[in-house]
């Protein structure tokens, strides 16, 4: 499992960024093609009309707001994935994509000026102390922190079975995956000022975690 692990955080490193191209054809092949729609599944819980995107990616929530009429932000470190949701949400007609190369730990935003930050399947960033405190300092009174950080299948279909083994073995997504995220979550977030609560819900065959932190007033 060392080495599984090890693995897993290598080739996610090139996916990526050397290998940014080819994400749309793995995300989509071990979702079965589900993962656009699991990502969407966050966008109830998004309040106000100022919205930050933590490690936005090739760009699908992104895409999925911009009809919408939000203000919307995204950051993320990797050059390559700016690139990429910059020239998919051209496409779509957005001329003035604001997206952001740069880190969770050090927003380059001013203090309460999010309603709404989200993230969709982020690495452990997402918990570390600093993105936590930078989350918090840019969101409103009573904005919320919205995270999507896992999913698994619980179809029965051959498929489905097969992929859901799959993320059971990699520790993608389950059952048990998603309560050690539960008990990973509580504390930290707690203690950086967050009142938390937790929804799975389910999806064509599968189901999604989503993380509500509403920031304290």
């Amino acid at each position: 499992m060392g080495f599984l692990h090890y693995f897993l955080r290598f080739f996610f490193k090139l996916l990526y960024n050397q290998f940014a191209w080819t994400y749309d054809l793995v995300s989509g092949t071990v979702s079965l093609g589900k993962w656009t729609t699991w990502i969407e599944t966050v966008i109830p819980y998004i309040q106000g009309d100022r919205i930050l995107e933590l490690g936005h990616g090739p760009g699908y929530l992104q895409y999925a707001l911009y009809p919408k009429d939000l203000d919307v932000f995204g950051l993320d470190q990797s050059l390559q994935m700016g690139q990429l949701s910059a020239q998919k949400l051209k496409r779509s007609g957005c001329a003035h994509a604001n997206l952001i190369q740069g880190r969770t730990q050090a927003l380059p935003f001013p203090d309460q000026i999010f309603s709404t930050v989200a993230a969709t399947f982020p690495t452990k960033y997402f918990l570390h102390p600093l993105t936590l405190q930078e989350v918090y300092r840019t969101l409103q009174p009573g904005g919320r922190y919205v995270i999507l950080p896992v999913a698994w299948h619980i179809g029965q279909h051959i498929p489905e079975r097969l992929a859901a083994w799959l993320f059971k073995i990699t520790c993608e997504g389950s059952e048990t995956v998603a309560a050690v995220i539960r008990e990973q979550i509580q504390q930290p977030f707690e203690q950086a000022g967050f009142h938390i609560e937790f929804t799975a819900q389910e999806v064509r065959n599968s189901r999604v975690l989503i993380v509500v932190a509403s920031k304290n007033d």
